[in-house]
């Protein structure tokens, strides 16, 4: 199977002897299928779906460390930091032509399960290092500052 960025459609793979059945999502989807002639060739795209849950443990703990150490003004900053440091970032070039390193983004509909899930265990080392305790245990007491 081919990896796309999204938008991009996916090559054909074609299986000889290979026989499966489309089980349809909804009304409109068994409509769609039911009236499509035989032989009828789609284009299929894998939607494994994220976990709501992880996203949301994911968030709480940027808050948490971010409550903990005062480093960052908010969540959403150190989430920038952090994919940055572990490389999830794209060169582009503004309007003038001057390039800049811009960060992927982890929207849902961005980054797929497999691969928020390797950032997810690629940042939580990083975040550990540079907070100098694991984030995913008990917080230490934030500083009176």
């Amino acid at each position: 199977m081919t990896r796309t960025r999204p938008g991009l459609m996916a090559r054909k793979v074609v299986l000889p002897n290979f026989s499966c059945v489309l089980i349809p999502l909804s009304a409109y989807d068994a409509e769609v299928l039911n009236e499509a002639p035989d032989k009828t060739e789609y284009n299929l795209t894998a939607t494994t779906r994220r976990s709501n849950r992880q996203n949301r443990m994911y968030w709480a703990i940027l808050t948490n460390v971010v409550w903990a150490t005062g480093k960052w003004p908010t969540a959403a900053h150190l989430h920038e930091d952090l994919l940055r440091a572990c490389g999830f970032v794209e060169l582009r070039h503004d309007l003038d032509g001057k390039p800049y390193v811009a960060t992927d983004s982890t929207r849902f509909e961005a980054m797929k399960a497999d691969e928020f899930a390797a950032y997810f265990d690629a940042a939580m080392p990083r975040l550990a290092d540079a907070v100098g305790f694991d984030p995913m245990q008990e917080m230490p007491e934030r500083d009176a500052a």
